[in-house]
This record gives C-alpha cells, structure tokens and sequence, in this order.
C-alpha cells in the first residue's frame, strides 16, 4: 500500500477509584484481521448439533466471549509491555491445540488483572476502550463521507 499513516493509534484510558488511586494504560489500535484471525484459531463454541441445543445455560458462550475480550485487550496493550503472559507457549494454526493455547493464554491474562486488583468493572471499561482505539470518521470533504440521512 502506498497510503501510509505515521504510526498506529493509541489512546490512554484513566481508571479512577474513590480513593484517589488511579491507573493510566496506553492502548494500541488492533491490526487489520486480528479479531478474525483469533476466531478462526480459538473458534466459538458449538451450540447446536442437528438443530438441538448442547446445552441450555450459555456458560460455554459466555467464557468465550469473555476470554476473546481478555485476548483483544491484551493485544492493545501488548506494545506498551503492560501483560506478562506470553501466547509464544503455543503452536499457531488451527485444531484443539491451538484452541486450547488461546484459552490458556486468556487465563493468564485474566489472573494478571485478578493479580493486580482490577475490578471486572474496570476490565469492563478497558474492553469498551480497546473497541474504541483507532475509530475515524472520514472528513467531509474526503469524498468517502455519508450523512446519517444518506447511510
């Protein structure tokens, strides 16, 4: 590509306790395809077989939607050094293996916020922060600008 941007977008997000302690983390903008490559390596669970449900609670659903936030907070502060657990551990490509190096990683992760005291909270708020990194609205005069009347 031969349009470039000088450097990826980051954006800090502040987490401010009662107590007048607070915490100030740099995000990084994920790349292009990381969300989807996550997916296609750690894929979300099956839910139905044959049109029945496997399993009526969503326990399975929810911790995998919760370990997939984990891993894209991770990658957002990864460049600042901010997360200790490594993904290296694990062989990348496809398969119950890989699958199951994605979770194990996401474990890590959670253990080092459960670790350093955050609140689920406060993992919360840098979740909402991490989709938010590196969002742009064309410019009007760009030629690529659609009023919300227009869609």
């Amino acid at each position: 590509m031969r349009s470039t941007f000088n450097a990826i977008p980051t954006s800090d997000v502040t987490l401010e306790r009662p107590d007048g302690q607070e915490v100030t983390l740099t995000l990084h903008a994920l790349p292009v395809g990381y969300q989807a490559m996550v997916r296609v390596e750690m894929p979300e669970p099956q839910l139905f077989r044959n049109g029945k449900p496997l399993g009526a609670d969503g326990t399975k659903e929810h911790l995998y939607w919760h370990r997939f936030s984990l891993i894209l907070i991770a990658k957002a502060l990864e460049p600042g050094g901010e997360i200790e657990a490594k993904r290296d551990t694990f062989k990348r490509g496809s398969g119950d293996q890989t699958r199951i190096g994605w979770e194990v990683y996401a474990d890590a992760i959670e253990k080092e916020f459960i670790d350093a005291h955050f609140t689920q909270a406060e993992v919360q708020i840098i979740a909402d922060a991490v989709s938010k990194v590196g969002q742009r609205v064309a410019r009007p005069d760009s030629g690529n600008f659609a009023t919300p009347e227009e869609g």
